[in-house]
């Protein structure tokens, strides 16, 4: 058996995921961007409020992305399968394959651990892309919030009508 990641590197893997997945992240992004080009027909102000947006939007998902790949590799890989070419194996686009898990290297052939499946594979990538996707638009709605000054500023004191304001100012 193939001895998991310790959680000391879980550092080192989320840099690796950023590292690699960043250029696949930057390349949706691109892609988003230049498919909203026809924005741009209503005002380049709808354009460019969109692409900050997608863009925020995509470097936290990156972000956690590269957080939950790092507790992938070291509660996941090692413990229930072993992949010999690995470097990224959890990434929120594409659930992992048997396929991608028994790809040889060198002599060296990757295998789903007994008393594990495919399935519990799958599963449990399902599970971590979920809290990849739902930390993502939580860390987002967050971060519109501070776009948006309403939500900076206090909010006005509820209506009173004229009259009501001139008598409490006389008391």
């Amino acid at each position: 058996m193939i001895e998991p990641y310790p959680i000391i590197e879980a550092p080192l893997e989320a840099l690796l995921y950023t590292c690699f997945f960043g250029i696949v992240h930057a390349a949706i992004l691109g892609a988003g961007l230049v498919l909203a080009l026809p924005l741009c027909f209503w005002g380049w102000r709808q354009y460019l409020v969109f692409a900050r947006g997608f863009a925020v939007f995509s470097v936290l998902l990156l972000l956690t992305a590269a957080v939950l790949n790092a507790v992938w590799s070291c509660t996941i890989w090692g413990r229930v399968y072993y992949s010999t070419d690995y470097v990224v194996d959890f990434n929120p686009f594409y659930p992992i394959s048997q396929t991608w898990i028994e790809t040889p290297f060198g002599n060296m052939k990757g295998q789903i651990y007994p008393g594990f499946g495919m399935l519990h594979v799958r599963a449990a990538w399902f599970l971590f892309a979920l809290a990849t996707w739902t930390g993502a638009i939580y860390l987002y709605s967050r971060t519109r919030r501070l776009w948006n000054k309403r939500s900076i500023e206090p909010s006005p004191p509820p209506y009173s009508s004229p009259a009501a304001g001139s008598e409490s100012g006389e008391a």
